[in-house]
Formats: C-alpha cells, structure tokens, sequence
C-alpha cells in the first residue's frame, strides 16, 4: 500500500463514523441549527435537546448555522447564554444577500474542512442537503422523535470522545 494510502487508512469500521488518521488531529465539532432543533418560538428552548448540548464532552466545539439574520444576533446570543449553550460565539447567521441553503452548504463546508464533525443537527430539508454536501452525518429533529434523535446524538459523541481526556472534568471530579 502507498505511504499516501496508509496515511489516510480508516481507523473506525462504523460508517457512522468515518475517522481516518489525518481528520483525527482536527478539533472535534457538532454543527447544529437554531430553530426547531434547540428552540421553538425564537426563544422557547426545547429542553431534551438544550440539556444534550449543555453536558458536551469539553472537547466538542460547537458551531451553530442559522437561517436567522444577523439582525437576530442579540436575542440569538441571549437565548444561547440563557441556557449555558457552549459555543455562543460560533454563530454563523444567514446573509441578506445569500438564500439560506447557499448560505448553509457554505458555511458547513468549510467547517468540515478544519473540524472533525460528530454530526450535523437539523428540522429541514436544507440543513440535511448542506450536511451531505460537506460530506457531514446529519441527524433530523422531528416533533415525533426529538427523544430518539438526541439519544442517538448522545451514542455518536460518546464514541467521538471514548479515549478523549477532558482536564476539567478531572479538576472538578466531574
């Protein structure tokens, strides 16, 4: 086998995850998106998927990719802090001047390049056809399956993170 080959040689046999040794030196990273997957009403959290997201392993960024307008960003920073959301500064709002699936494929797409993405979390059709673009695992929230979805979310960062030391957890005996 060639050097080049062996660099890039699967080290999981899941195909859920797709881990090679060269995306294995990225950060590791969640893209979510905002309404119908964390909140409802702008502002009303849905609590299974906030309380998820809020217990993150430390090691997990998270980056949150939103059809909302930068306009929303006050109120969007509000929400995320009032529910200790981690990752309150990874916000990536949709440009006047862009439609929200141009602006969604994008934005994944290059965080796909620089993290190793756990998984994508979306309600719609765009957040699952950008995530398939960047090449990412997505994992649709429906009002029938919130409970389902975010414990399969839980089974995918466990395994993400299995081996992964966490110093604050060790500090705080958490």
């Amino acid at each position: 086998m060639p050097p080049e080959a062996q660099s890039r040689k699967r080290v999981g046999s899941s195909p859920e995850m797709n881990l090679d040794q060269t995306t294995m030196s990225k950060p590791l990273a969640i893209i979510c998106d905002i309404d119908e997957t964390l909140c409802t009403e702008f502002d009303r959290p849905i609590l299974t998927a906030c309380q998820m997201i809020a217990r993150l392993h430390r090691a997990i960024e998270v980056h949150y990719v939103t059809a909302r307008p930068g306009g929303a960003r006050k109120g969007t920073e509000e929400f995320l802090c009032d529910q200790r959301l981690p990752g309150w500064r990874n916000l990536y709002f949709c440009p006047n001047w862009q439609s929200t699936r141009e602006h969604k494929t994008a934005v994944m797409g290059r965080l796909a390049k620089e993290y190793n993405v756990i998984v994508s979390i979306g309600d719609a059709d765009e957040d699952e056809q950008a995530s398939r673009a960047a090449g990412v695992l997505f994992v649709r929230i429906t009002e029938t399956n919130i409970e389902d979805a975010w414990k399969k979310i839980a089974v995918l960062v466990e395994r993400a993170t299995r081996g992964v030391d966490d110093p604050l957890a060790r500090l705080f005996g958490s």
